[in-house]
């Protein structure tokens, strides 16, 4: 559909440039270049108990490797802060004035930065892909695209998720013109959601808080749709700086794949329990029995963290709240659970 049109036009020029999987073969020799003294990586930060965090930083920088491999070759890295809000934008503009070496970002954006020029290429693909939805006020009638025809519909027009919402209209036989785009951030199209200026609003994960609000109600997702219409990316790296150090690239690639496979492994994930039933029938005294279990534990080897997302406002504000609350829990990470 639409991502694979895209992709298309934007082939010709990703073929133009070598790519970073085939940097292996180069000689050893290549390692001659003039290594740079800084690299420079754009990534979407956040504030963490006071604390500024990069989305994915420390496990490439640890379980990677990244951060002791760089230096071993008299390499510091420059991370480059991007809001949530608006990373395609940023990230673009730093490519396209040079200010970054690599960046972390969905595919629609380098497709739009490609456009006039070939300036960056996927070096190392998300191990994951995303979904997104399609969300009405809880009160609407409406069940489905076709229902929104004529309506007002936020959404943040530039950003990765436009290809869902694009492949979706076009399913139905329905353009852009169908509809009275809106375009604002995720954050600003929830709040506009929840107040009724708008009449659906197409977006991530803020359509399951405005769920648990209970000022909206999901009609549709990805997760029902062909898998290339799910959110997509991976690390992006600027065409001049693969052409100049192909050697550093591949360490720099390598270390993101092996970040991607140590998240896989189920060691390395959580697990997440869902507690169902209607209004009074005891989940929040079934949640008091657990918490009070688990407190009840060895507090070295257990750390009980109650926390209630639906008092947030956007997804920001809800991640930076969580890893607040995480970050003054003290568990010894030896310790065990018996």
């Amino acid at each position: 559909m639409l991502r694979n049109k895209l992709l298309g036009l934007a082939l010709s020029a990703w073929l133009a440039v070598p790519t970073a999987l085939s940097i292996g073969i180069l000689s050893s020799s290549a390692w001659a270049e003039d290594t740079p003294k800084v690299v420079r990586i754009a990534a979407v930060v956040y504030n963490i108990a006071g604390k500024t965090t990069y989305l994915n930083g420390a496990a490439v920088l640890k379980e990677g490797g990244l951060e002791k491999t760089l230096l071993d070759k008299g390499v510091k890295i420059e991370w480059v802060p991007a809001s949530h809000s608006a990373v395609g934008p940023i990230i673009n503009e730093g490519f396209a004035s040079g200010k970054i070496d690599f960046a972390s970002y969905g595919d629609l954006p380098p497709v739009i930065l490609n456009a006039s020029r070939p300036t960056v290429q996927l070096v190392s693909p998300w191990g994951r892909s995303g979904n997104s939805y399609l969300v009405v006020p809880a009160k609407s009638k409406a069940a489905s695209i076709e229902d929104l025809k004529g309506k007002r519909i936020a959404l943040h027009r530039g950003r990765p998720w436009e290809i869902a919402f694009a492949n979706l209209v076009e399913s139905k036989g329905l353009s852009f013109k169908d509809f009275k785009i809106v375009n604002v951030n995720p954050q600003v199209g929830a709040a506009a959601l929840a107040s009724g200026t708008v009449d659906g609003f197409f977006g991530l994960n803020d359509a399951h808080i405005l769920e648990q609000r209970k000022v909206g109600r999901i009609i549709w997702s990805t997760k029902s749709a062909p898998p290339d219409w799910k959110l997509m990316g991976g690390l992006w790296a600027s065409n001049d700086f693969i052409k100049k150090y192909p050697e550093l690239t591949q360490t720099i690639v390598t270390a993101y794949v092996k970040t991607s496979y140590w998240t896989s492994q189920a060691a390395n994930k959580g697990f997440v329990f869902g507690l169902e039933g209607k209004w009074g029938s005891g989940k929040s005294s079934m949640l008091a029995l657990v918490l009070k279990r688990l407190r009840g534990m060895d507090g070295a080897k257990v750390a009980a963290v109650e926390f209630r997302p639906w008092l947030i406002g956007d997804r920001d504000q809800l991640l930076s709240a969580l890893f607040e609350d995480l970050a003054k829990v003290d568990v010894d990470p030896a310790a065990k659970p018996a």
